[in-house]
């Protein structure tokens, strides 16, 4: 199940797949072949599809598709954020080449004019009768919720992580947010390595990893260990929250005491069960 918007150029003008190519492969994020435009972002977990359609005629038939040089496919049943994320690579694409589109979703764009918050809507709406269908025969899917706002936090803070490394420099690790399965329920991580000095988002656990600060055991070398504490837990050894474009975050307020802290804990015995983004599923959802 699928959210797909069919993009034709104004007065039935060409579409070349020259033009797609040239397009995409000077977008970040994409990689282009056969026909087909894949957006991933590593930061973020975030995919899509933009298709080239080699059509014959661009008159009008039932399925937009048969006359439409160019598709996006967005897949339902994934957080809001994906939509998000999509949503300003349509805009763009849209106003490039001055499309105008044709949304078969029933609660999407009313005409041929792309508006983003008819696609939102449309989407989220798409997205909500996905959930209720599989939901039924697929209850798993109903321990992978969580809440919507957090997870949009979560998204903005992978989306501009780059940025606040580049502003903090090297000296500070900025560390991608990502989720795992613990107790039944999905929790938000960070993995925190060596008590290195780090910016702290706020998360549910944080993996503590530990190589040269792992402890001896007799007569044997150290060995790579980590444990998984609560966002609670490593509060206490963090200074005031601080916000760069719009990113909150916090430090070490000393590294000595860190480093302490960290070798003075026990290793876990439960390893993460890590849960991909594209799995999270908005708990508003579920309502």
């Amino acid at each position: 199940m699928s959210y797909d918007l069919h993009f034709q150029k104004k007065n039935r003008e060409l579409f070349s797949r020259q033009e797609f190519v040239a397009y995409f492969t000077s977008r970040p994020h994409y990689k282009v072949e056969n026909g087909q435009a894949l957006y991933e972002n590593d930061d973020t977990g975030v995919y899509f599809i933009v298709e080239h359609n080699e059509v014959e005629s661009l008159e009008k038939t039932e399925d937009p598709s048969d006359y439409s040089p160019a598709n996006l496919n967005l897949n339902f049943l994934r957080p809001h954020i994906f939509a998000l994320e999509a949503e300003p690579e349509i805009t763009a694409f849209v106003r490039q080449f001055e499309f105008i589109i044709m949304d078969p979703q029933i609660d999407g764009n009313p005409g041929t004019t792309y508006e983003r918050e008819a696609f939102l809507r449309g989407w989220n709406a798409g997205n909500k009768v996905a959930f209720d269908s599989i939901g039924k025969s697929n209850p798993e899917i109903k321990t992978l919720l969580y809440p919507s706002a957090d997870l949009e936090r979560h998204w903005n803070w992978n989306f501009k992580k780059n940025n606040l490394q580049n502003q903090l420099g090297e000296n500070i690790f900025v560390p991608k947010i990502a989720y795992h399965s613990l107790e039944g329920s999905v929790k938000s991580l960070i993995v925190w390595s060596e008590a290195i000095p780090t910016a702290f988002p706020t998360v549910d656990t944080v993996v503590v990893f530990r190589q040269s600060l792992a402890p001896s055991k007799f007569l044997r070398s150290k060995q790579n260990d980590f444990t998984i504490k609560s966002f609670s837990d490593i509060g206490r050894l963090l200074s005031e929250e601080v916000e760069y474009n719009s990113l909150k975050y916090r430090t070490l307020a000393s590294e000595e005491k860190a480093k302490e802290w960290v070798i003075s804990l026990p290793a876990s015995s439960v390893k993460p069960s890590p849960v991909s983004v594209d799995r999270v599923l908005d708990f508003e959802l579920s309502q």
